[in-house]
């Protein structure tokens, strides 16, 4: 893998579906100067998100990416026909981030892993440029720091931007406050027309939620699994608990170090896309079509700006 660079115009703070779509649509704009970073060795190998929404689909597309997912999933649930895609996709997020990671890699772009990030700070010489401190003490210097590191940002918190929830206050007792994803294998009876089903982590646990809860054709009580034979759990592949919250960034975009007494447009831009800046309940998939679509459009919104910034620059004085 090639060095980090000491500076770069763009960086890119996360390398999940959201950092890859933003990366892929700078590159579809002609814009090249980025470093994209990961603080993991690699990226997910689990489900996790696994619906793709129509207009999500509609995003992907121009970046070269739409077809490609598509082929990889499942169409379900029609819709009418106002979309080239007119359903929607079920699709495990580790294969929609290897579509965009074959898709980036393809372009000549190294995702640089294990970087993990620890610090921002304004740079001294240059107040429009952000030093961003990883953990083994390489500093990058960068004039925009996309922050597409997740719902535990270090960008946004190192940043000083706040994130909290609503407070609606309503509550009607029926709130589902928690759910429970996972890969499961199962031993059992072959499963006809089960289709896609959603369902509540360790192997007795997730059994017992199944036997109380359904889909009943996972049941590994007889009496309730209209199957001949019950299904049982035979391994917990991967699990995790979502907490059904939600909670949004103070701001998406800021300038690090800026206060009331700095001068407009000083300090370098930093701005968060996907969980960084909004995280949602997984029930309908909002969080990384939400991330996606936000990476998508602001590829191109950037590259406008960058490119605008360029040729508004006052050309140098010359000599009489």
């Amino acid at each position: 893998m090639s060095p980090l660079p000491d500076t770069t115009t763009v960086l890119i703070v996360g390398a999940g579906p959201t950092g890859l779509a933003a990366a892929l649509s700078l590159l579809q704009h002609g814009f090249r100067d980025f470093v994209i970073v990961d603080a993991v060795l690699q990226g997910e190998n689990t489900s996790r998100a696994i619906v793709v929404h129509a207009a999500t689909l509609e995003a992907l597309d121009t970046i070269g990416c739409g077809d490609d997912i598509v082929s990889q999933g499942t169409k379900r649930w029609g819709l009418k026909r106002y979309t080239r895609h007119p359903y929607v996709l079920v699709v495990p997020q580790n294969l929609t981030e290897h579509v965009l990671g074959k898709k980036l890699a393809g372009s000549g772009v190294t995702v640089h892993r294990p970087v993990k990030v620890v610090g921002l700070k304004r740079n001294e010489a240059n107040s429009q440029l952000s030093d961003v401190t990883f953990e083994d003490g390489k500093v990058i210097t960068a004039k925009y720091v996309i922050g597409a590191d997740g719902a535990r940002s270090v960008v946004r918190t190192t940043a000083g931007i706040g994130f909290s929830g609503p407070k609606s206050g309503r509550d009607n007792g029926l709130t589902l406050r928690q759910m429970i994803l996972a890969d499961v294998t199962f031993d059992g009876t072959e499963i006809e027309n089960f289709g896609f089903r959603g369902t509540m982590s360790q192997t007795e646990y997730l059994q017992q939620l199944i036997d109380r809860f359904g889909p009943y054709k996972l049941s590994s009580d007889p009496s309730t699994n209209p199957n001949s034979k019950p299904t049982c759990i035979k391994d917990v592949v991967w699990s995790t608990r979502f907490r059904t919250h939600s909670a949004i960034a103070d701001t998406a975009f800021t300038r690090l170090g800026s206060d009331e007494s700095s001068a407009p447009g000083e300090g370098g831009a930093i701005i968060l896309i996907g969980d960084a800046a909004h995280i949602h309940s997984p029930a309908g998939g909002q969080g990384m079509n939400l991330g996606l679509r936000d990476a998508i459009f602001l590829g191109e919104a950037l590259t406008k700006h960058i490119k605008a910034a360029e040729s508004n620059r006052s050309p140098r004085s010359t000599p009489s």
